[in-house]
């Protein structure tokens, strides 16, 4: 999960900030802003955030939201049958925008808590039960009238720590603030003898809330020896209807499309047109070819071959159950029939469906002389 490094960063002076900037921009591009996973599954395109800030917090707050429920999932696993993990990425090698925890300048974002917090040598895992809907990529939201069900397991990789601890949970309502004291005073509790580090994660306890009266809620659990807090975790999320945000078509960014198109490849036919295509990547595979507008003008995928290697296949014969496969280097001629195009600029739009990648919208424009 790529996130844009923090505001206060001397990155900022390195790209274009004027806002909203293009999901194409160059500078950004150079950086490493891979606009293509921004899109889809991401936080969205600059242009669906009203500024740089909205945007630098929400990219930071879902990669955080990842690592910790990754990271979550594997120490619960302990010996069963995770031994680790590995963080990538933990920094950045140049001005940039990535995957990292800290920038080049080496200023955290939020992953690089959500990592630490994660990773500590006592840590507390929320294993929560479907229930829930996802809006945003990443925001948990329940009905009214929901419940949050879910197990609280207890880690331990520290051989110097043993003895009783104390869990508590309670849930504060982020809307309140100033009364959330009151709420952590009141919370629920139980005493259990921490695991030995030799050990595997250990359940403590099921736990079941009633979600009662909409707004935006924080689930805050920790376990306590001796006064001292050895671990802290917390899940957010909101009671009430779904928000839906419109997102932009997914487009492949601009540079991207001229390493696949080849410019200059658009030719007649007899009763229509061919152009070339070459895949400079990975292997993929093609498992749908929708929404074909050529000139602004809806075209049916029936009207589409492919033709690569002595051999020609009709897009409309591509679905998932019977894939195209593209190998790395692989150029492919594509024929499209029943359209004859004047000479002049056109520009050709579809939507291709890969397996593992999703559905990616590509613009080409090119001139037919």
């Amino acid at each position: 999960m790529q996130a844009l490094p923090t505001l206060a960063s001397p990155f900022w002076a390195t790209v274009n900030t004027n806002w909203p900037v293009d999901a194409d921009d160059p500078s950004w591009a150079h950086a490493g802003y891979q606009s293509v996973f921004w899109a889809s599954p991401g936080v969205g395109a600059p242009s669906q955030f009203a500024s740089l800030a909205d945007y630098v917090a929400e990219s930071q707050a879902y990669q955080a939201f990842f690592i910790r429920y990754t990271i979550d999932r594997w120490r619960r696993q302990k010996f069963n049958p995770v031994g680790g993990y590995i963080h990538f990425l933990f920094t950045d090698g140049w001005p940039a925008i990535t995957w990292s925890v800290l920038d080049y300048y080496r200023l955290p974002k939020a992953g690089y808590q959500a990592l630490a917090g994660a990773s500590r040598p006592v840590y507390i895992s929320l294993d929560v039960e479907p229930g829930f809907n996802v809006e945003g990529g990443f925001h948990w939201v329940y009905p009214v009238g929901g419940r949050l069900r879910g197990r609280l397991y207890l880690i331990n990789d520290d051989y110097r720590l043993e003895g009783q601890v104390t869990v508590r949970w309670w849930i504060e309502r982020r809307e309140s603030r100033p009364f959330n004291w009151i709420r952590k005073w009141l919370a629920k509790r139980i005493r259990v003898t921490l695991p030995g580090a030799e050990e595997g994660a250990m359940l403590v306890r099921s736990i079941e809330l009633s979600l009662t009266r909409a707004g935006d809620y924080t689930l805050w659990v920790e376990a306590a020896q001796g006064g001292q807090v050895l671990t802290a975790n917390h899940i957010e999320f909101r009671v009430g209807a779904e928000r839906r945000r419109a997102k932009p078509p997914r487009r492949a960014p601009g540079l991207l499309v001229n390493r696949v198109y080849q410019l200059g490849s658009l030719r007649h036919t007899e009763d229509g047109f061919t152009f070339l295509l070459r895949n400079p990547a990975m292997p993929v595979m093609l498992q749908n070819l929708s929404d074909l507008r050529v000139d602004d003008q809806p075209m049916a995928v029936s009207q589409m071959e492919f033709v690569y290697g002595g051999v020609t296949r009709r897009a409309s014969t591509v679905t998932p159950q019977a894939p195209l496969d593209i190998p790395s280097g692989e150029q492919f001629t594509i024929v499209v029939r029943g359209h004859p195009l004047a000479p002049g600029t056109h520009e050709i739009e579809m939507t291709a469906d890969f397996v593992g990648l999703g559905e990616i919208s590509v613009k080409l424009k090119d001139k037919l002389v």
